[in-house]
């Protein structure tokens, strides 16, 4: 780490911001590859877990809460849109005692509202939070235009009761507010902005949040942002970058207060975005490739440097991706959704021993 810092500080463009109580630096560093390639890498197989036939479920989280494994996911009749011409997204959550079966146990909606990309995590005081997009369109026969965005956040104590999606609540609202996922460290929430200004938030309770420091038309300003956190405060955060600026994601580095930062391009644009920290030594990612629309996972060390590891079951295309992942015992589980057997797109899980890749560069 101390070697990557050193490079950023002789090599690196150095972009510091001067608003308020924003304060603070971004160094960048460009990829040290051109591209990725999966040619000649194998592929794992999955196991169904959710279906409903003229359905489309997609987006999907995973974590285990009291001793229960948990995917949630949106379900809807399309990637946007009802039959009707309203975009109406509903949020399906599943249980599981063992992996293999797996029930529903609530169904989150809000009249007149799209929720997606459900995101799980604990909260300091040890709820299930469930984290929603929420955005407000218009009927697909009029216009596509989508007039509000505002996240919602829903909670429940026993993994079954969840309490009615509620807005949340901005130091700085604009109307275009889209908080993609929280992770929690030290009793705090924190997340990034994935609509409208690129701001890193915090909050203690899930709903308020505050301003921790916003990126202000810089190379790294966002997408789909997802959250860890290193044994000692350290954040780490694998971005989204939106296609038109190229094919490149983000991979960011700050200690607290989170002010300061170094993100390091990762040579791939990565879709639905999201990885785990192993031994506080390397780390796991999942997402789209972008080339062939599959469903990828990749190795990568804790310096944004990344190699490809597998591909998992997918029909190819781009409609697949958003994965949950989380470590049980010897394996790695990561939750999925895909379209390779059928028209739409179902949920599934794969299980793939974590001594693969101790044994990958």
């Amino acid at each position: 780490m101390r070697r990557l810092f050193i490079l950023a500080c002789a090599t690196s463009i150095l972009i510091s911001c001067s608003t308020s109580s924003k304060v603070g630096s971004t160094t960048i560093l460009e990829p040290e590859k051109d591209h990725l390639t999966f040619d000649g890498i194998p592929t794992f197989e999955s196991n169904l877990v959710w279906s409903q036939d003229g359905r489309y479920e997609a987006f999907t989280d995973m974590i285990k809460f009291k001793g229960k494994w948990y995917i949630s996911f949106r379900d809807s009749y399309s990637h946007v849109w009802e039959e009707d011409g309203t975009a109406q997204g509903h949020i399906i959550v599943i249980a599981s005692d063992d992996g293999a079966s797996w029930e529903k146990v609530s169904e989150l909606s809000e009249p007149g509202i799209d929720l997606r990309d459900p995101k799980m995590s604990i909260t300091a005081d040890g709820r299930l939070m469930l984290l929603m997009g929420g955005s407000k369109y218009g009927n697909i026969a009029v216009t596509k235009e989508c007039f509000e965005r505002l996240s919602r956040v829903s909670l429940s104590s026993d993994g079954k009761t969840f309490t009615a999606p509620v807005r949340i609540q901005l130091d700085n609202v604009t109307g275009q507010d889209w908080l993609w996922q929280v992770n929690w460290a030290r009793r705090k929430g924190y997340g990034f902005i994935k609509v409208g200004q690129f701001t890193l938030v915090s909050t203690t309770d899930g709903v308020k949040y505050r301003t921790v420091r916003e990126f202000d038309n810089e190379p790294i300003a966002g997408d789909e942002t997802c959250v860890r956190f290193l044994p000692d405060g350290t954040m780490l955060t694998l971005s989204r970058r939106d296609k038109s600026k190229g094919e490149s994601s983000w991979w960011g580095v700050s200690k607290p207060p989170y002010k300061d930062w170094t993100f390091k391009g990762i040579p791939m644009s990565l879709g639905g975005p999201c990885f785990i920290i192993v031994d506080n030594s390397y780390c796991i990612i999942g997402t789209r490739w972008r080339k062939t629309g599959q469903m990828v996972i990749l190795k990568g060390d804790l310096e944004g440097n990344v190699t490809p590891a597998c591909i998992l079951e997918s029909k190819g295309g781009g409609d697949c991706s958003y994965p949950g992942m989380v470590i049980e015992g010897n394996e790695l589980w990561v939750s999925y959704y895909s379209r390779h057997e059928g028209s739409k797109p179902s949920i599934y899980l794969t299980k793939i021993p974590l001594n693969y890749f101790d044994s990958l560069k």
